[in-house]
């Protein structure tokens, strides 16, 4: 069995087996292991794949980094681990955008479905670690752009009173 697969499977003990077998794996094919594992429920396959080396941080072309992933799942546990083990919160993917500007399309397009009032969790845990609203995407838009263009008013107001705070620790 390959590491995707046994990744797939959601198996930690699998996971372990393979990772732990004769085969070396490549920088590369760690990271995708590690994305991957975003989805699994057991919290453990994310944790041994930083333990064996998967780099948090790598972004390639074709793989959405495991943070951004995280966000696009809706894993508040995952990004707590992830951060905690040396993700970087600010990091773009290869189009530009950050965790944060995910976190707040995923939670104006949810609030939309449901016609209901967008809620900032996971915005609101990403500002709390230190997220920046100013990293300008791709498309030249912040992650304060794309909430006053949604008429995001709760969103718009974390953002701003995040600025406003780390203002004020650098004082």
């Amino acid at each position: 069995m390959n590491l995707l697969d046994a990744v797939n499977s959601d198996d930690f003990e699998c996971v372990k087996s393979v990772l732990y077998g004769d085969t070396c794996f490549s920088q590369e094919e760690l990271s995708k292991a590690l994305t991957q594992s975003v989805g699994c429920q057991d919290l453990r396959i994310v944790s041994l794949l930083i333990q064996r080396g998967a780099d948090i941080n790598l972004v390639l072309e074709d793989v959405t980094p495991p943070l951004l992933t995280a966000v696009i799942y809706d894993r508040p546990d995952v990004i707590a681990l992830l951060i905690e083990n040396g993700a970087e919160i600010n990091l773009q993917d290869s189009v530009g955008n950050t965790a944060l500007q995910l976190a707040l399309e995923d939670e104006i397009l949810e609030a939309e479905e449901t016609s209901d009032i967008p809620k900032v969790n996971l915005s609101r845990l990403l500002i709390e670690s230190g997220a920046d609203p100013t990293i300008v995407d791709g498309t030249g838009n912040t992650a304060i752009d794309d909430a006053r263009k949604a008429g995001y008013k709760e969103a718009v107001e974390l953002l701003l009173d995040s600025l406003t705070d780390q203002e004020n620790t650098q004082r």
